[in-house]
C-alpha cells in the first residue's frame, strides 16, 4: 500500500484521532483495479 501512495497511484485516506488510516471502499475498488492491471502485465508507470 505504501508504494502506490508513493508512486501516486493510491491515494492516502485521511487518519482517525488514533492515528490510523481509514481506507474505504473506493480505496479497495481502486487497489484491486491496480493488481488486476498489474496482473495483466501493465507497468506501474
Amino acid at each position: 500500500m505504501r508504494h502506490y501512495h508513493e508512486v501516486g497511484l493510491l491515494a492516502e485516506p485521511e487518519r482517525l484521532a488514533n492515528g490510523y488510516k481509514q481506507y474505504g471502499v473506493v480505496h479497495l475498488v481502486r487497489l484491486l483495479r491496480i493488481k488486476r492491471l498489474v496482473g495483466l502485465g501493465f507497468s506501474l508507470t
